[in-house]
């Protein structure tokens, strides 16, 4: 398995790594495959905020995620993983539950 995070603005890849068989385990129990393709948080103008992009790879099949500044529960489980394998210099620092994105468009 293949995970990949960058940012949407600047196109840069933060994170990009083969990750071994316990991650891939890990990030599997996370049914990240269940994850519509684009989320928007109509709280923050679309100038504004924070923009991931994720990439997954696992075999033959292959999962995109795009998030304008929200939040989602497995991305931050997905996060965890990932900084649990990481300097601190080089940790992911993703949104919180507290995230305001329940703004009607």
């Amino acid at each position: 398995m293949v995970i990949k995070i960058g940012n949407s603005k600047t196109g840069k890849v933060v994170f990009s790594k083969h990750v071994d068989r316990k991650m891939t385990d890990e990030i599997r129990s996370l049914a990240l495959n269940t994850l519509q393709e684009y989320y928007f948080n109509n709280c923050v103008m679309i100038t504004s905020g924070n923009e991931y992009r994720i990439s997954i790879t696992d075999g033959m099949t292959s999962k995109r995620i795009r998030l304008h500044h929200y939040y989602l529960k497995q991305i931050e489980q997905l996060v965890a993983i990932i900084n649990n394998q990481s300097p601190e210099k080089y940790r992911i620092h993703y949104l919180t539950e507290s995230t305001k994105q329940d703004c009607p468009e």
